[in-house]
Parts: C-alpha cells; sequence; structure tokens
C-alpha cells in the first residue's frame, strides 16, 4: 500500500537535511579551506637557529591545511591593500603561540567606515567579514590584481574561530570602527564606531583565535608557527613592504635576500630579473634528484603547486639552456628534452594576474591561461639575464654531468664480461684461451679490413690459434672522444670489440693484476702502414684511452708493422717500414736505381707467403706500446679533442717546418720505426706517424694559397695539361688517365666527383670552371648532386678561363600594402633571406712553403700571393730574356756564317767535321747559345724545383717505381741493340774535348739559306728578335704582371660575352617570335645574329627597381668588436707560456692533467675576459698615436709617422732560410744554459716571415730590416695557483723555476734608444692570473738521447703545441 504524505516520519527520522551555509562551512571544511585534520608533508618553514641567520628549510611537519588557510586569508587580505593603496609601507604580524592569538595589521588605506547602500544596518567592515558571500570582486569586467575572488576569504576565518575582532581607521569618513564575534561567527558584537581627528593615521587590524579543537588540535606546535612565520617572509618579499613578526622586522629586502634563505649558494650563483611591474624572476641550481623545485606567488598568494604562470617561465628558459648545452657538449646535449632540464632548475616567481583563477579555493595552482594574465614577462630575449643563469648557476654543467651520469649507465648495460664462449659475432675468429684462466696471455689481432684479417689468418699457421684471436674493423673506428652515447651503443664494432675483449666500462683497471678480468690480455692492431694505417691505429688507442686510460699503463696495446716498401736486387730484399728509412738508404747506396722498388699500399698487397714470414719474426714485427709519462695522456688528447682544432693546426705546421728545416740542414730524417726498435711510447707515435695522416687529410681538405687546389684537383689538372686534353674526353676515361699518370691512391668515385666539380658553372659552384661540363654535370637546384654517371658525360680543358651565370632566376612574390612596407623598413634582401654572412677570422691555406697558416683578412691572402708571384715573374723575365739572347746570339752567329759564306771567307767542302769545327772555334763562333741556354736553364731552374720537393709523399715512390719499370724495359730494349751496333764516331782529335753536335746548327744548315730571299728572311727575324730583347729588358718584371693581366682580362670578357651568347642562341620556345633581319645604310638586308628571344616571364619586370643591398650598420660594429677581441685574444695567447715540461718535472700526477684537461675544455671559451678593459684602452692609445691600424695586426706606421708597408711587404720570400725561425714562446725552467742560446734565432712578429734567400735577383727586391727582439715579460702560466700550492707543501723537495734571462745584445748600447722606440711600439697590457687560467700547453717535441745532428735545432727556441683559447669550439 502506497503511504500518502501525511504519513512522512518524524524529524529526528528525516534523512534529508537542509543545512544554513555557515554550518556547511563548519561541516564541510574541505570544500572550503581544505581539510582540518593533521597531515604529514614536506613543507617550507623557517628556521631560526640557524648558525648564520634564519634559512628557509624543507622538512616533514604535522600541520592542518585548514588552519593553515584561515591565517594566509587573513595575510593575503593584507598584502592586498598594497595594490589599492601604494602609499602602505608596513605589515605587522604577530603570533602568540601561548594564547592561540594571531594579530596582523597593515597601515594602508583603512576600510570606509559608511553604511551599506543596499542595507543602511549594515556597515562596511562588518558585511566584508560578517557576511557570506560579500566582496569587491565580483565584477569581473574589473581588471583587478588582488587575491580574493569568491567572497569567502577572510569569513572562512571568522567562522573557525572562538573569537574575531576587525578594526580599522578610514581617513576619508574620519571614523574608527571595531566589532568582534565569537562562537564561530554566530554572536556578533555591536560595533564601535568613533569619530577621528581631521587626518587620522589609517589601518586595518584583524586580531582572532582559532578553534582549535575544529582542528583536532589543543594549541600552536612548533611546526606550525615555523610555517606561519615563513609565510610573513613570503609577504615581505611579494609585497616589498617592511614586514614585522613579533615586534621584530624581517632582514628580507628583496628577491634576492628572499632566495638566498632557500639555497646553500651566494649571490653570485643566482641570476634575478626584474622584469617589470608585475613580474620578477629568480634562477637558482637544483639539485636534479629533489626534482623542479619552484617558489611563486600570485598577487602575494603562495601557489605552493605552481600553476600556469610557471610553466610560462620555464618554458622560455629551458629550451635556450638547451641550445647552450648542445653548443657546449654535443656528445651530452643528444635528445635532450625541456622536462630533463627543468629538473635543475630552483625557480622564484613574484607576480601580478589579473583576475588570477586557481583550481581550487586552497589557492595552491594557478589555472588562468598565459593569454589573460593581463601582462608579458619576455625572457627569450633578454640575453643578459639567459648569460646569467648560464654562467652564474652552473644548472649548465649540472645538467652535463647527469647527462654523462645517465650515458654512462647506459655504457655500462653493453659492458663485456669474461667468457669462454661468446656468440653472436660472425667475423670473430677467437682464440681458444679466450676468457679462459690462460686469458691474460691471449691476444686479440684487430685488422684493418677482411683483406687484412685474411693475411692475419695466414700467419696464425705460424703463431698458432690457441692464444692468438683475429678481429675486423670495418674501415675506421669511430672516434668515441666526440661520440655521443647512441652512436657509441649503436656502433657495432665499438659493442662487439668491447664485448671481445671482456671490457667493463664501470671498471678501472688500476693494477696489472686486473688483466685477468678480461678476455684478451693484450690489444694488436694490425693495419696498413700507410698513412690511413696510422689513422686507424690512433682510432683504436684513444678507444682504449676516453674509456680505460689505466690500460695503456699495463703495456696493453701492441702494433704489427709491414714493410711499406721493398726493395729487390736479384735474391736481395731489404723491407722499409719508413719513408724517412727508405730515403736515407737511397741517400747512402750508390746506383740505387738498379734496385726494383714495390710500393706496399695496404695489407692486402701482401701475399700470404709472406705473411708467414712475418709472423715467424714477431721480434722485428711486433711494436710494444709503453706508457711513458703524462706526455702520453696530452699528446692523445691533441690528436682526438675537437676542442684543440686550432692546437692541430699548430702541430701540423710546426712539423712541416721541423721536416723542412732538417732538409735545409741535410740533417737525417726523424722516423719512428728503426731497425731495433721493439717498443715506442704514444707521444711518439702521436708526433711521428699520426701527425703525418693529419697532414695529409688536412692537404686533402684545404687548398693551397699559390693556385687555390687541392692535391687531387691539383693532379687532375696536371694529367689535363700534361696530355694536352683540348678534345673532349669521357670523365671516366679522364679518371683513368689521372690515376694512371699522377699516383692517385683513393677510390675512382671520389676521383670522378673531384672532376664534376671543376666542370660545375652553375651559380653557387665555381667563379672559374676549368673543365668544360659537356653534359649534365649538375644543377643548383640539388647543389650539383644530380649530375649524370660518369660514363656519360664528357670535358675537357677551357679553351680560356670563364665565369659563367646561370640562367635567368626570378621569383614573383606577392605583397599587401602593409607587408611590403615592413619588409621594405627592414630590408629586403635580409627578409627575404637574400643575404649570407661569412666569418673572416679561420681562414686556413697553405701557404707559399707549403706550411699550414691562418690569415687575418682576404687583403693578407692576397698580399702573399702577389709578392710570391711578382718574384717569379723576376725569375720569368730572367728565363725570358736568356730564351731571347740567346736566339738573338744564335741568328747572329748564322747571319755572320752565310755573309762569310758566301764571301768565300769559309769554306767546308770536303773537309771532315773536325776540321770544320776547330775552324769554327778558331774564327770564334759560338756553341749552339740556345741549346747550351737549355742546359744552364734547366740546371738553374731544376736546382730550385727539386730543393721544393717534397719526398715524404707516397705518390712520389710510386711515380719512382713506375719510372724504374719503364728503364728496365728500356735497358733491357737497349742491351739488345747494343750488342749489334758500334759506338758512334767522333772526331779523331777532339773526341775527348769537343762536342762536335753544338756546332750542328751551323755544319747541317741548308743550303736555301744560302739564298737571297732566305738570306734577307734570317735578316730581318734578327732584327725582330732583338727588337723584341730590347723592349724586354726595358720592362720591370711588374709590367710583365700587368701585361698578362690585362691580356687575361680581355679574353675574360670575351668569354663572358661568348657565353651569354651561347645561353641565348639555344633553340627558343614556341611562344616567342623569330628575330627578324636587318637592313644596312646601303639598303642591302643582311641576316642578323641568331638570337635566342626569351619569354617575357623569365625577364625583370620592365618598372622592376634594383634594390642595393643594405649592411645593417648595427651588424657591422658588432662584427668590428668581435674581430677586435679576436686579435686581443690571440695576443694573450701568444703571450701565455708553455708549462707541461714545467708540469712533469714537478711530479704533477696523472689524475690531476686529467682532472685540469677536462676543466679546460669546458671553459675553453673563457678567455681574455679580465683583461679586455686594458686591451680596450691601450688599443686606444695605439690609434691616437698612429702606431696600429684597426684592420691589420701589423702596423704600417712607424714611431717617426714613416710608412713601412713597403718593409713589410718585402718580408715576403718563396724559398726559406736554414736558419729560419719558427714563431713560439721560449720557455726555459731553471737552466743557465739553455737561457744563453736564447738569441741564437730572431723570432718574428710574422708566422709566414723567413730571413735570406739564395737569389741575387731576389735580395734586391728584399731589403728587409732586421727587428730587434723584444723579451715578452716573465708572466704566470695557467696552473700558477696549483702549482704554487705544490711548492708551498714541499718547498725544500721542489725546485722553483728560474727566470729566463735574456742575453744582452753587444750593440745594446749603441741601439738603446732604436729599442726603447719600439719596445714602445709593441707593447701590450700586461695580463693578470687570472687571464691564463684557461691555458693548456701541450708540447710535441719527444725525447731522444742520440740526437747529435740535431743540436744546432736545439740550441734555439723550442717549439711548443699550444692550446689556444677560441670561440670557434669543432
Amino acid at each position: 500500500m502506497n503511504k500518502s504524505v501525511s504519513d512522512a516520519p518524524n524529524k529526528d527520522e528525516e534523512t534529508y537535511q537542509l543545512l544554513e551555509q555557515l554550518d556547511h562551512i563548519l561541516k564541510r571544511p574541505e570544500t572550503y579551506i581544505g581539510s582540518n585534520k593533521p597531515c604529514h608533508e614536506e613543507m617550507w618553514i623557517l628556521d631560526e637557529k640557524n648558525e648564520e641567520g634564519p634559512k628557509i628549510i624543507k622538512k616533514e611537519i604535522t600541520y592542518v591545511p585548514g588552519l593553515y588557510k584561515i591565517f594566509d586569508e587573513i595575510l593575503v587580505n593584507a598584502a592586498d591593500n598594497k595594490q589599492r593603496d601604494s602609499t602602505m609601507t608596513s605589515i605587522e604580524v604577530d603570533i602568540n603561540q601561548e594564547k592561540g592569538e594571531i594579530k596582523i595589521c597593515n597601515d594602508g588605506r583603512g576600510i570606509p567606515v559608511r553604511k551599506w547602500a543596499q542595507d543602511e544596518s549594515i556597515y562596511i567592515p562588518t558585511l566584508i567579514f560578517g557576511k557570506l558571500l560579500t566582496s569587491d570582486n565580483f565584477n569581473d569586467n574589473n581588471k583587478r590584481i588582488t587575491g580574493g575572488r569568491n567572497g569567502y576569504g577572510a569569513k572562512v576565518t571568522n567562522i573557525f574561530s572562538t573569537k574575531f575582532t576587525v578594526e580599522t581607521c578610514s581617513k576619508e569618513y574620519k571614523k574608527s570602527f571595531k566589532q568582534t564575534w565569537t562562537n564561530n561567527m554566530r554572536d556578533p558584537q555591536d560595533a564601535i564606531i568613533t569619530k577621528t581627528s581631521d587626518n587620522p593615521k589609517e589601518f586595518t587590524r584583524v586580531t582572532f583565535i582559532p578553534d582549535l579543537k575544529r582542528f583536532q588540535m589543543e594549541k600552536f606546535d612548533d611546526d606550525l608557527v615555523a610555517l606561519f612565520k615563513r609565510r610573513a617572509y613570503d609577504v615581505a618579499v611579494s609585497t616589498g613592504c617592511k614586514v614585522t613578526l613579533n615586534g621584530k622586522r624581517i632582514p628580507v629586502k628583496n628577491m634576492k635576500d628572499y632566495m638566498l634563505m632557500y639555497v646553500e649558494t651566494t649571490e653570485k650563483e643566482i641570476a634575478y630579473k626584474k622584469v617589470n611591474d608585475r613580474w620578477e624572476v629568480g634562477i637558482a641550481k637544483c639539485d636534479y634528484n629533489n626534482g623542479f623545485t619552484q617558489v611563486s606567488f600570485v598577487n602575494s598568494i603562495l601557489t605552493s603547486e605552481g600553476g600556469k604562470h610557471v610553466d610560462y617561465i620555464t618554458e622560455q628558459i629551458c629550451p635556450k639552456l638547451i641550445e647552450h648545452i648542445k653548443k657546449k657538449s654535443k656528445t651530452a646535449g643528444e635528445n635532450l628534452k625541456p622536462m630533463q632540464v627543468k629538473t635543475h632548475l630552483f625557480v622564484f616567481v613574484n607576480c601580478l594576474i589579473e583576475n588570477p583563477e586557481f583550481e581550487s579555493q586552497a589557492k595552491k595552482q594557478l589555472a588562468t591561461e598565459r593569454k589573460h594574465f593581463g601582462s608579458t614577462c619576455p625572457l627569450k630575449e633578454d640575453e643578459n639575464f639567459l648569460k646569467d643563469i648560464i654562467k652564474k648557476t652552473g644548472i649548465v654543467e649540472s645538467v652535463i654531468n647527469w647527462l654523462e651520469h645517465r650515458q654512462d649507465a647506459k655504457l655500462q648495460k653493453q659492458s663485456g664480461t669474461k667468457t669462454s664462449k661468446l656468440k653472436g659475432i660472425p667475423k670473430l675468429d677467437d682464440a681458444n684461451d679466450a676468457g679462459t684462466k690462460n686469458s691474460q696471455y691471449c691476444t686479440l689481432i684487430v685488422t684493418e679490413g677482411d683483406s687484412a684479417k685474411a693475411l692475419a689468418v695466414a700467419g696464425l699457421g705460424v703463431i698458432g690459434r690457441d692464444r692468438y684471436g683475429v678481429y675486423p674493423l670495418k674501415g675506421k673506428m669511430l672516434n668515441v672522444r666526440e661520440a655521443t652515447t647512441k652512436k657509441m651503443t649503436e656502433n657495432n664494432e665499438v659493442s662487439q670489440l668491447v664485448k671481445i675483449l671482456g671490457l667493463n666500462y664501470g671498471e678501472k683497471y688500476i693494477n696489472k693484476s686486473d688483466l685477468s678480468k678480461l678476455r684478451y690480455g693484450k690489444l694488436m692492431i694490425m693495419a696498413d702502414q700507410d698513412q690511413d694505417g696510422s689513422h686507424i691505429k690512433g682510432l683504436v688507442i684513444n678507444f682504449i684511452h676516453y674509456k680505460w686510460p689505466n690500460l695503456l699503463k699495463h703495456d696493453y696495446i701492441e702494433v704489427f708493422i709491414t714493410p711499406i716498401l721493398k726493395v729487390t736486387k736479384g735474391n736481395d730484399v731489404i723491407p722499409f717500414y719508413s719513408m724517412p728509412e727508405f730515403e736515407q738508404w737511397q741517400a747512402s747506396t750508390p746506383n740505387w736505381q738498379k734496385w726494383k722498388c714495390k710500393y706496399y699500399k695496404g695489407l692486402g698487397t701482401s701475399t700470404a707467403k709472406e705473411a708467414k714470414e712475418y709472423f715467424s719474426n714477431m721480434d722485428r714485427h711486433r711494436i710494444i706500446f709503453k706508457y711513458d709519462s703524462i706526455k702520453d695522456d696530452l699528446a692523445i688528447q691533441l690528436a682526438f679533442n675537437s676542442a684543440l682544432s686550432d692546437d692541430r693546426k699548430d702541430w701540423i705546421k710546426w712539423h712541416t717546418e721541423d721536416v723542412n728545416q732538417r732538409r735545409e740542414q741535410n740533417l737525417p730524417a726523424d722516423y719512428l720505426y728503426r731497425k731495433d726498435t721493439k717498443q715506442i711510447n704514444f707521444n711518439d707515435f702521436i708526433n711521428k706517424e699520426l701527425v703525418l695522416f693529419s697532414k695529409s687529410s688536412t692537404e686533402r681538405a684545404i687548398p693551397s694559397i699559390m693556385d687555390g687546389l687541392k692535391p687531387g684537383q691539383r693532379k687532375i689538372m696536371f694529367v689535363c695539361f700534361t696530355k694536352n686534353l683540348i678534345r673532349e674526353i669521357k670523365v671516366a676515361q679522364l679518371g683513368g688517365k689521372v690515376a694512371e699518370n699522377s699516383a692517385y691512391h683513393h677510390g675512382e668515385q671520389s676521383l670522378t666527383n673531384t672532376i664534376v666539380g671543376l666542370a660545375q658553372n652553375f651559380v653557387g659552384s665555381n667563379n672559374i670552371n676549368f673543365l668544360v661540363p659537356a653534359g649534365q654535370f649538375g644543377t643548383r637546384l640539388h647543389g650539383g648532386s644530380d649530375a649524370a654517371s660518369a660514363r656519360y658525360i664528357f670535358t675537357r680543358l677551357s679553351g680560356t678561363e670563364k665565369y659563367h651565370t646561370d640562367t635567368t632566376v626570378r621569383f614573383v612574390v606577392k605583397l599587401s600594402q602593409a607587408q611590403f612596407v615592413k619588409f621594405n623598413e627592414s630590408g629586403l634582401h635580409k627578409s627575404f633571406r637574400l643575404q649570407e654572412t661569412f666569418k673572416l677570422t679561420n681562414m686556413v691555406l697553405f701557404d707559399h712553403n707549403g706550411i699550414l697558416h691562418r690569415y687575418k683578412s682576404p687583403e693578407e691572402i692576397c698580399q702573399e700571393f702577389f709578392m710570391v708571384r711578382l718574384i717569379m715573374y723576376v725569375k720569368r723575365k730572367e728565363y725570358m730574356v736568356g730564351t731571347l739572347q740567346s736566339q738573338c746570339l744564335k741568328l747572329d752567329n748564322i747571319a755572320r756564317f752565310i755573309k762569310e759564306k758566301i764571301e768565300n771567307i769559309i769554306s767546308v767542302e770536303n773537309k771532315k767535321i773536325s776540321a770544320v769545327v776547330e775552324m769554327l772555334i778558331e774564327r770564334k763562333y759560338d756553341r749552339d747559345p740556345e741549346k747550351v741556354w737549355r742546359e744552364e736553364a734547366k740546371k738553374k731552374f731544376a736546382v730550385e724545383i727539386q730543393t721544393n720537393t717534397n719526398n715524404d709523399n707516397p705518390d712520389q715512390l710510386d711515380d719512382l717505381q713506375q719510372k724504374q719499370e719503364d728503364d728496365e724495359d728500356e735497358e733491357n730494349d737497349d742491351d739488345d741493340e747494343n750488342t749489334n751496333k758500334k759506338a758512334k764516331p767522333t772526331t779523331s782529335s777532339t773526341a775527348n774535348k769537343i762536342d762536335t753536335t753544338y756546332y750542328d746548327y751551323l755544319i747541317n744548315m741548308s743550303l736555301r739559306n744560302l739564298t737571297k730571299e732566305r738570306r734577307n728572311e734570317i735578316l730581318k727575324e734578327q732584327q725582330e728578335k732583338h727588337e723584341k730583347l730590347d723592349a724586354l729588358q726595358k720592362k720591370s718584371p711588374e709590367d710583365l704582371y700587368e701585361d698578362d693581366l690585362d691580356h687575361f682580362e680581355a679574353e675574360y670578357h670575351k668569354a663572358i660575352e661568348k657565353e651569354r651568347a651561347d645561353e641565348m642562341s639555344e633553340v627558343a620556345h614556341y611562344t616567342t617570335k623569330k628575330a627578324a633581319g636587318t637592313t644596312t645604310t646601303d639598303g642591302k638586308s643582311r641576316k642578323k645574329q641568331v638570337i635566342k628571344p626569351q619569354r617575357a616571364e623569365t625577364k625583370p619586370a620592365p618598372n622592376g627597381q634594383r634594390i642595393q643591398p643594405v649592411i645593417d650598420p648595427a651588424f657591422v660594429k658588432k662584427v668590428t668588436e668581435e674581430l677586435m677581441k679576436r686579435n686581443r685574444e690571440e695576443k694573450t695567447i701568444a703571450d701565455k707560456r708553455t708549462i707541461i715540461e714545467y708540469l712533469v718535472k714537478e711530479g704533477v700526477t696523472s689524475q690531476e692533467i686529467s682532472e685540469i684537461m677536462q676543466i679546460r675544455c669546458k671553459e675553453k671559451k673563457r678567455i681574455g675576459n679580465v683583461i679586455e678593459k686594458k686591451s680596450n684602452e691601450t688599443t686606444k692609445e695605439k690609434k691616437m698615436d698612429g702606431t696600429i691600424d684597426e684592420n691589420s695586426n701589423s702596423s704600417m706606421i712607424s714611431i717617426d709617422g714613416k710608412d713601412n708597408s713597403e718593409n713589410i711587404k718585402q718580408e715576403m720570400s718563396p724559398k726559406r732560410n736554414a736558419k729560419r725561425t719558427v714563431k713560439g714562446k721560449v720557455v726555459k725552467y731553471g737552466s743557465d744554459e739553455d737561457s744563453s742560446n736564447e738569441n741564437q734565432e730572431n723570432i718574428g712578429d710574422n708566422e709566414s716571415d723567413y730571413v735570406g734567400s739564395d737569389s741575387e735577383i731576389e735580395k734586391k727586391i728584399k731589403k728587409t730590416k732586421s727587428k730587434p727582439k723584444i723579451p715578452s715579460p716573465e708572466k704566470k702560466n695557467a696552473l700558477s695557483v696549483l702549482m704554487q700550492n705544490r711548492q708551498n707543501k714541499d718547498e725544500n723537495k721542489t725546485e722553483k723555476p728560474k727566470k729566463p734571462r735574456t742575453k744582452k745584445d753587444p750593440d745594446a748600447t749603441t741601439k738603446k734608444e732604436t729599442v726603447k722606440k719600439e719596445t714602445k711600439t709593441a707593447k701590450r697590457p700586461k695580463p693578470t692570473a687570472e687571464s691564463d687560467d684557461d691555458d693548456i700547453t701541450i708540447l710535441s717535441t719527444s725525447p731522444s738521447a742520440n740526437k747529435k745532428a740535431r743540436t744546432q735545432r736545439d740550441a734555439a727556441a723550442k717549439k711548443n703545441y699550444h692550446i689556444s683559447d677560441d670561440d670557434d669550439f669543432d
């Protein structure tokens, strides 16, 4: 039966209730203020017991979120008043822990003491603090930057308090107000309103006693009070007001002070920026183990969980940090994400947001979208703030260290283990004892490719397979020092080699007994004996040194050497293991040409029989690498560390100079593998063998200043010229000719690509293409990579040098008027990216002496080229004059002979040749002048060419081998012919004195020359030759140079016009009209030259305007400042001292050097910051004195104001004297004998300046004045602090280095004034100790006790490999 309405239950039994809002708040507090139950959570609280002063620490405490919230509501209300009244200056917070009473007061504008317009029985303060859902924040059309929003705020504090009192004073209404509520806002007392004076002091004070029972508490505990006090500190920084806590002012003046209370660091290690009136941001480093940390305020509300405002800041900072990290460490920065960087940030944000929205009434997280913030905080473009974050905070280093640690963890997973059975590596021929108890006696032979493996396997038949394994490398190994973790883990050779050897990434292998943990106790490298093979050896050594450097100290690495060349004569066979060794044998062996030479390009050249011979003599072929000293570590760093790229250039340069100097002084070459060599150190390997590969590799990559070509290009042009390729030939066939006639060692594809590159003529390829592109040689659309196959295209030498342009390029871009104005203001070239910037600060070429040189400006390149070219024109004129003189003299003799013969003064009929020759000699006829001149010229000029020849090039050996084979064939043919021939008859009386062939030009003369016509022709030719000779003698070498340039320019313009005509003479498009004929002035018609009409859309617009490129002055200024800074840095680098020898002598450990190298690589870009200001001042002084040119490091104006540019130009010399000097600092430590030899060489200011010449003509051109040497002041080295500490610890054991003594010049008294002036010109600011902190130098010389022949060089200044500090990090 259904119950009627009257059947409802009693009130006590009713389950549905209707609560008043006040009761609902008390019953469900979590909806309004959060939980009212104690909870445990990590919170930032104030630690007043810290010895260094109050600190804010993170601690797990017990607190009630609801109680914390009602305190915060009143505190935020006081802070909000700052936004309503900017004159507000202070906030007072009093916390009485015993009474459980809290009092908060501010001196800002008071609450209006007036009646409410809608109910005059209620005053405004009563409405605000005693009525729910009342607020002045409900009008969302108003842009407010206060914390209130929903109309609860202070009311909930009143509700959860046993007593709540409000006091305020209104200056506007001249009244004060006071009212008290009790019993959770249920019992309000009558308001007390009092009139005040005309100018009362305004304030608002709230005093309340929380209802602790509702929060399950009896009193304020220490943790809660510490939390309340921390919020007082928060308000101090968020409002900028003076805040007092329990009558004591809080010592926080700004955000920096506040940040230092959180982080354990100094003010120099934090970054702070007050962006505008609404945003201020602070950044510090955070321990990544704690994760991302932030402290943020929105309108003085603490957003403990962050929100959109914090994301807004981090999303601007993290990408910029990632960019810098990737530049600083490509290895570490791979796949780095913003969230990973964010975990290292400690972010402080204080902002004012319009009408803020939060995730809940607890207001822990801001929910307002950034587009509604009402303001912006642009940090992306603030370079200074970002620079502070990078340099000060240490966040970048923290991220890199974390990434490296994570990468090490990934590598650790791929570590090998000691196991006897290893599967999954197909090309491995494992040793039988590998991974067993005898594993430390096993040797793994790593070979260069499969063919070399076959050679090693053939040798295993001699030494056995029990303790020898073989593994082939696929080409060159990865340079793990510069590789990312991803590359290392994905590289099969690296991962497989680690497993084969049993290497563990986490193991240090400090003791030699640790080798028993490996599968192989030795690693033997078996690579080709050429330069590429040396590189492979170095890469394997670098792999072990980078991850397990201690293994190098345990003789872990060996090398198996094979002959690079063999000479045979009958049954005699002599192997050579280096080119210098062969050259010494060649110089000491007479008739060495009779020996047959065979060059071994690689291991594949050796036969299986030879392999067994090699392995049968292991003592000769097995070379052990011995770790000698810290120099070995530094040498490996020099060769494979990308941070030392500039130092490798000096390394190569100085090695080339050393080789040239030895050759000039007839000293024996310094090579590595001698007959008695059993072991070598890593430093010798790097500086004697690997440097040859680096030099060769550099030559293949960097052109020469004299012709702009690389060796491969030069070989192609050499073959084209020698074979006179004026007819078209297939590119594939030309490649074969080049490989056959120029000893080209590399791949055929590389050769054909080089040929195609020399012939390409599209825009962006070559200014002048040396070969003609007959076929599809590529287009600009694909950068030339779309060229046809070499078997389809043809080429030949260009008739003249041509400058080609591509066909007309035209783009039509439609813009609105506003867009055009915007683009035009910023520059059309810049807007459409039609301009590109090239840096001219790293121009490196091989100079005219074949030495690697860095040029500071294009003008310097041109100057060296033209000066050398001019000197060659001097020789050219000498040769041309000699040739014409010989021709004139020959014609004079011929004319005289004809005349005397016609006049019957001489007679040759029926006489012996000897008699005729004797008669000609008696009548003083000259021997054949042209033949004599050719012999003299060949002897004179061939000597110079041979002097400049570099014999360490293996290409020449191949040429020699080919020549010997040809000569051998010719000798065999000649032997057969000579058996049947008699010796050529000579004159009887003059057989041993006169060569009659020198007079054949007269004796063998044709009878036709006796005719009148022919005689007149000879006389005319004689006169013309003399006139030509006179004209040539009147010309200077400069005139000859200018004539050639004028001729070239004329042909050049002809070629351009012809090229343009050829482009227009193609088949016209069907839409174009044919060209009509023309009519001459006499009325006759004639055909006009057929020119291809262009389509209208390919032409420029008829009303178009040519826009000249405009360079931004600000950009020019920036570039100029960079150049000036670079010049100052180079001067600083030049003054730094080499310290490695000293460090080794002082006993610096390997670990210390490694740490120094790591710091050096990380801080490579820091250089010259301390002396920059002084350098600027000095530069300005020099400009005022006229002693320095902004665009050049060399002064063109002397002290007396004279122009010295001519002298500087004359310092250029194409040939160096044996006593040439190498630029470098002389570093002596504690030796008087060394310092006495200091002035044996002149140290020039220019790396390419050499004094001396072998030619008298060159001496006339070069009138170079020697400059007195100016000793640089004594400076502290880069590790002076480290070494000073070591010396202080052990002063008795370590001898302090003596200062270098300068040898006195005997002419010093007579030239005192001159030296003083020049010293003033060369004056540079004295750097401080800090300027050298980043300087680490590497010594290149290798110790050798038996080098008596090098005393002359050792007495001179030692060359040091210097690690320069340069902004280009590669």
